[in-house]
């Protein structure tokens, strides 16, 4: 979206530089300001919007498991419940968020497609890998 408008904004410059070396500079420095003005407002809006209705989340639970970290999150947005994302970080890189649990002491992350990591986190230990 901001590449979108950053573009548009160079369009309407080179075509205001056009009108303003002919016989209409006025109104081709008024279209390029009212222009250019409501550009940067738009993006401008959409950011106050984005950080106003944003999500919060704050970590509730975490385990170590051999060299792997995971972090339960609860977050919540403007609307709707909180939800439980659960991340899975190896040397300090999250590698993918899970937010279902198959139960309540295993958590199943799913790394690629033919690849997943199942923890047992009632007894911190690595159950198994699947591909």
């Amino acid at each position: 979206m901001i590449a979108i408008s950053i573009a548009s904004i160079a369009v309407l410059v080179i075509l205001g530089w056009l009108g303003i070396r002919s016989k209409w500079k006025v109104f081709g420095w008024a279209i390029l300001g009212l222009v250019t003005r409501a550009t940067l407002g738009g993006i401008a809006f959409l950011h106050m919007i984005s950080e106003a209705f944003g999500e919060t989340c704050r970590a509730t639970k975490e385990w170590r498991v051999d060299d792997y970290h995971l972090v339960l999150q609860e977050c919540l947005g403007w609307a709707g419940p909180p939800n439980y994302p659960v991340h899975l970080v190896l040397d300090g890189d999250r590698i993918t968020t899970t937010t279902g649990w198959t139960d309540s002491c295993t958590i199943t992350f799913i790394i690629d497609r033919s690849d997943t990591l199942h923890f047992n986190v009632c007894d911190p230990k690595l159950d198994g890998t699947g591909r």
